[in-house]
């Protein structure tokens, strides 16, 4: 590419860039004016030179997006905490003949009086690739802060067109006001470990098998997801007798 289009192509990039950092996750990106001519450009530019990107992730300075949404995705494949997301290490990465797990002491039970202990967590062959593609990392995964992972995470569940209402409840001086919420507006980080629990329990992993990965020193704070697996099963039994 000759110089005048790459100068050309990197001005498209940061005025495309600068609209995302500025912009408040409220705003809808196929309705905002100024992003429907920033893309319309690019289109053009992309017709005549080739294509820049190829997803919407990839259009972020540093991959901002895609580092968010691979982390999260790992969580949701480990059930690793922020914490534990955030140190890990190729220390902590085990390899056996057949398949990886990582071992850690999580940094929850790190912090309390009585003898903290490790877990094992088997690494999914999805988890794998992502690790693999920031191999040579100072740490295994580019986790960002908590407070900007949250706030990045809802751009990419926005982009992923995770937009249905639902209801939230919320307390104002003791009082509980109900008001309605686009999904990608309460997600965080902690939701991709409810997440592995939960599919963990759908896809029949034994409870007791999900708390030692979990970290969990009492059955009773993983019983919590078997409410909501007892529910989904129910709705599906259900769901098959009533066409008999």
């Amino acid at each position: 590419m000759k110089p005048k289009k790459q100068e050309k192509r990197k001005g498209l990039i940061e005025m495309y860039s600068s609209f995302l950092k500025t912009r408040r996750s409220s705003v809808s990106l196929g309705t905002h004016k100024a992003y429907n001519i920033i893309v319309g450009r690019l289109q053009k530019f992309e017709a005549a030179h080739g294509k820049l990107w190829i997803d919407a992730y990839d259009q972020v300075p540093t991959n901002l997006l895609e580092r968010v949404r691979d982390a999260f995705l790992f969580s949701c494949y480990t059930g690793l905490r922020y914490g534990d997301l955030h140190g890990l290490t190729s220390n902590e990465i085990k390899n056996e003949a057949s398949y990886s797990y990582i071992e850690l002491v999580p940094k929850k039970s790190r912090s309390r009086m009585k003898e903290a202990k490790s877990v094992q967590v088997p690494i999914p062959a999805f988890a794998l690739e992502i690790l693999r593609k920031y191999d040579g990392s100072l740490r295994s995964l580019p986790v960002l802060s908590n407070q900007k992972m949250n706030e990045y995470l809802k751009q990419v569940a926005e982009l992923a067109g995770i937009t249905v209402q639902t209801q939230t409840v919320e307390y104002q001086k003791g009082f509980p006001i109900i008001k309605y919420k686009k999904k990608f507006e309460l997600i965080t980080v902690h939701v991709a470990r409810h997440t592995y629990a939960t599919l963990s329990l759908v896809m029949g992993v034994p409870i007791e098998v999900i708390q030692k990965v979990l970290g969990h020193s009492d059955l009773k704070m993983t019983m919590r997801y078997a409410k909501i697996v007892d529910a989904y099963k129910n709705a599906v039994i259900l769901g098959v007798w009533d066409k008999v």
